[in-house]
């Protein structure tokens, strides 16, 4: 019977903490996580005892080794820890897979710790409202400046035409 080269880890939604092991020979260990809409996802890997791991997180679930990964969210050199927070992609939900693997000949034990967190979305409803007040005074402002341009050339006119009945009237 062939070994499976790959250990899967499903990340319930209150998170994930263990002390997992990836085995030497593995090609890597892998957490799939569903980050709900509005949250952001928190993940810390630490070595325990000897060895280095590489961490990368990956869009989608069951990468293979053709996989595009977030690359400021991997680590591409082997660490004895990491830890990384992925913003929150508003507006959807997302599926990841974070894999863990190591380069070395020997099996490596780590500590695991993924989880999920609600951003909080800022309130933009002042800034609606500031804007809206901004609008309605540049109508407000450029429809008195239009009555008084319109008023002023009124009072030119009749002045113009007074001082010509003015002429009319000395000769």
């Amino acid at each position: 019977m062939a070994q499976d080269v790959t250990q899967r880890f499903e990340v319930p939604a209150d998170g994930y903490e263990s002390t997992d092991t990836y085995l030497a020979g593995d090609l890597w260990n892998e957490y799939i996580v569903h980050v709900v809409r509005d949250n952001e996802l928190i993940y810390n890997f630490q070595v325990v005892g000897e060895g280095e791991i590489m961490v990368s997180l990956i869009p989608g679930t069951h990468p293979n080794i053709y996989s595009s990964q977030y690359t400021s969210f991997s680590t591409s050199q082997p660490v004895t820890e990491y830890s990384v927070t992925f913003p929150a992609v508003i507006g959807f939900d997302r599926d990841y897979s974070i894999v863990v693997n190591s380069s070395g000949l020997e099996d490596v034990q780590y500590t695991v710790n993924i989880h999920t967190e609600l951003v909080e979305k800022p309130d933009y409803t002042i800034y609606y409202i500031l804007l809206i007040l901004g609008f309605v005074a540049i109508v407000i402002f450029s429809y008195k400046y239009v009555v008084w341009q319109e008023k002023k050339e009124k009072e030119e006119k009749k002045a113009a035409r007074e001082k010509q009945r003015g002429k009319r009237h000395k000769k």
